[in-house]
């Protein structure tokens, strides 16, 4: 279908220095968003192997390495706009004749990388392009962006929001159709899943230099089925295998994986801890299969497949909407366990709102409850409640699906109606 979705990291790109970074993990649409949306004269991409290829009229040619330094240093001299792919697979020489070129270059530099390892030694305090570029972190897409692409495709209000969780995996834009329901969605998701998580996943360990060891995989599948703290994690880990983990060990493999993109963190309201997910429902949905069903090493009914995925998608649409929320507010998140309360939004410290979300319908005693939980917790804030039907509940913003995608097309909408 062609999906395109104008992403808000165009603006940072344009707006930033005449030398920037763009890093983040793979397949998150970092190479199709410059080529895509970003004016560029010449444009040149690194192979694994270090082979240079030139990109001219959409059609990429090979160059050998003396030819590609004495280009980029005339290329550099020139008021051009230039972008080097994968960069980091050159020599480290690269950077010092980088370092040598800024104070008479005339060019804008596009540098790109995949290798988030590679991203800390360029910030080292050794490194020849500290201080001389501006980093842009590329992740999976912002909730408001991909609602407002879907919205262009998917009339069903419902089937878009239980969709736009997944859509965020700029690789599965390629698997949706016009007005396609969810069912059908999820059988297209099923098939391609299976293949496509181990190799993006063994792809960036291996792009790091690291195998994707059994330890980093027991904790990604701990996660995915439903321990989301260093202690749940270590415990879940040290009963299913022989080895045990303390919730220190477990820290330090997440800081890992959370700097390569694979999982993200939430913070405990009022306290100095945090929530581990899986960024991704379709890495979430894979390993969560493989754990229950043992869905990596045997043929599984489709049917069952999609079946268990439906357990997924109340949490993954709770976890959209409160981000979405976060995002028109320009706040952060946070979540209460004790007498839940799904998300807080927090901008500079302050707590500025507090969200209910239900995939189905609220009644109007759980929306009281709601309120209740928030004044037990001396949260004197705006409560917002998203279900599939309207509640008149004062003190109390009530959206339904139909409202998140006005709001992602006028965000003055929400804010307006919390003042």
């Amino acid at each position: 279908m062609g999906i395109v979705v104008p992403r808000f990291e165009i603006d940072l790109i344009n707006k930033a220095g005449d030398w920037i970074l763009i890093y983040g993990r793979r397949k998150t649409g970092k190479s199709y968003l410059v080529r895509k949306f970003v004016e560029f004269d010449r444009y040149y991409f690194v192979s694994r192997s270090g082979k240079i290829f030139r990109l001219t009229n959409d059609h990429f040619t090979f160059i050998a390495k003396e030819v590609f330094y004495e280009a980029i240093q005339r290329d550099l001299l020139e008021e051009k706009t230039v972008v080097i792919d994968e960069f980091h697979r050159l020599s480290e020489d690269l950077q010092d004749l980088l370092q040598a070129l800024k104070p008479s270059s005339k060019a804008r530099l596009i540098l790109i990388t995949s290798s988030l390892f590679y991203v800390e030694k360029i910030f080292g305090p050794k490194s020849p392009l500290l201080g001389i570029v501006t980093p842009i972190k590329i992740g999976v897409i912002q909730p408001r962006n991909i609602l407002l692409a879907l919205s262009n495709h998917i009339r069903d209000v419902e089937t878009l929001l239980q969709m736009a969780p997944f859509a965020r995996e700029p690789l599965l834009l390629n698997i949706i159709r016009d007005n396609q329901l969810i069912d059908d969605f999820l059988v297209r998701l099923s098939l391609i899943m299976k293949d496509v998580v181990p190799a993006l996943i063994g792809e960036i360990f291996f792009e790091e230099g690291r195998e994707l060891t059994r330890r980093y995989e027991a904790i990604i599948k701990a996660i995915a089925v439903g321990n989301h703290t260093p202690a749940k994690i270590a415990s879940y880990i040290s009963g299913i295998t022989s080895e045990s983990l303390s919730s220190s060990d477990v820290k330090s493999y997440l800081k890992l994986l959370e700097k390569m993109g694979i999982v993200s963190r939430v913070g405990i309201h009022r306290k100095n801890r945090y929530l581990y997910k899986i960024q991704s429902p379709m890495i979430w949905a894979h390993y969560y299969l493989d754990e229950k069903l043992g869905y990596g090493e045997q043929e599984t009914p489709l049917g069952l497949i999609t079946k268990e995925i439906r357990k997924l998608l109340p949490i993954f649409y709770e976890d959209f909407i409160i981000e979405f929320i976060a995002e028109i507010l320009g706040g952060t998140v946070e979540k209460i366990l004790k007498n839940e309360v799904d998300g807080i939004i927090k901008r500079k410290r302050e707590a500025i709102a507090a969200i209910e979300v239900k995939m189905g319908s609220i009644t109007e005693y759980e929306a009281k409850k709601f309120r209740e939980k928030l004044k037990n917790h001396n949260l004197d804030i705006p409560a917002i409640v998203v279900a599939k039907n309207k509640i008149r509940e004062p003190k109390i913003v009530s959206l339904t699906p139909k409202d998140i995608v006005e709001i992602a097309k006028d965000p003055e909408k929400l804010r307006k109606s919390l003042h």
